[in-house]
């Protein structure tokens, strides 16, 4: 059972049975306020569907965050001398996250890409979903690594 929406697309009938009840009070004999109408439920239910990915992108958004404090912080506890006199100074160790991103879109472009094409038979190789699991993974990890050896 599916409806038509704005667009001429259907909207596909979820699983999610709670929201479900709000339809059970159109045919007219119960109920006081407003109704919901079978599109305004699917539209919620499409709502709710994606606030796994903007909750785990809070934890991307502290990860981009401690970059600009951790990275400096860090760097004024290390030892930045390279040769005999020459100090890189430690707000300039930021400048490492654009270097890492401009070395390594190259990388992913040319080589997973690819790879991940011929695996899953998908003109973009993995899915945006996946992409956005990923980059959570990635930041989760090096959330780790540099917790570790900032605690020693």
């Amino acid at each position: 059972m599916a409806t038509e929406d704005l667009a001429g697309g259907t909207l596909q009938h979820l699983s999610a049975l709670f929201l479900n009840k709000a339809l059970l009070a159109q045919d007219g004999s119960k109920g006081n306020g407003r109704q919901c109408t079978i599109d305004d439920v699917e539209e919620a239910k499409a709502v709710l569907r994606l606030f796994p990915i903007g909750a785990t992108c809070l934890a991307y958004a502290i990860v981009y965050a401690q970059s600009s404090t951790f990275f400096t912080k860090q760097g004024f506890t290390m030892d930045r001398s390279i040769g005999s006199g020459f100090d890189i100074p430690a707000a300039s160790l930021q400048a490492f996250i654009g270097l890492s991103i401009v070395l390594t879109i190259p990388i992913y472009d040319r080589i997973f890409v690819p790879i991940a094409r011929t695996l899953t038979r998908k003109p973009s190789g993995i899915t945006m979903l996946q992409r956005i699991g990923t980059g959570m993974f990635l930041s989760a990890i090096s959330m780790v690594i540099a917790a570790r050896t900032w605690l020693g």
